[in-house]
């Protein structure tokens, strides 16, 4: 058989990007970096404070996680004396803006990752 033997030498500056060059032009590896978050999103649940409704609320989750109805957590809530709308359906929109609060806050800061590889060649000046 016949023995070949390779120049390490030769091999290692096989990779030189001089080599790559042409006149004026030059590769590149080009890629993008994509960001999805929620946080460039201007939200009114930052902005708004509940704080001063928060034993309310609590007191409404917690009775709802429980297994009541709205109309039963507003006989609760009027007996016990909250201050809450006289009307009953006032408590379950309530509830759907509470978990939609809870959802949106909760909901992971941000995605990224690398996308669309490739190599360009570009003009170098």
């Amino acid at each position: 058989g016949e023995s070949h033997s390779t120049n390490l030498y030769l091999l290692l500056n096989s990779l030189n990007r001089d080599t790559l060059s042409f006149v004026g032009w030059k590769p590149f590896l080009v890629f993008d970096y994509i960001i999805t978050s929620h946080k460039f999103n201007p939200t009114m649940y930052k902005i708004s404070d509940v704080s001063h409704r928060e034993k309310l609320h609590n007191t409404i989750m917690k009775l709802h996680n429980r297994g009541w109805g709205y109309t039963r957590i507003h006989k609760y809530l009027l007996k016990n004396d909250y201050e809450v709308s006289k009307h009953r359906t006032s408590i379950d929109i309530m509830i759907k803006k509470i978990k939609r609060r809870q959802e949106f806050l909760n909901q992971s800061i941000y995605e990224s990752g690398f996308q669309d590889f490739r190599v360009e060649i570009m003009e170098v000046n």
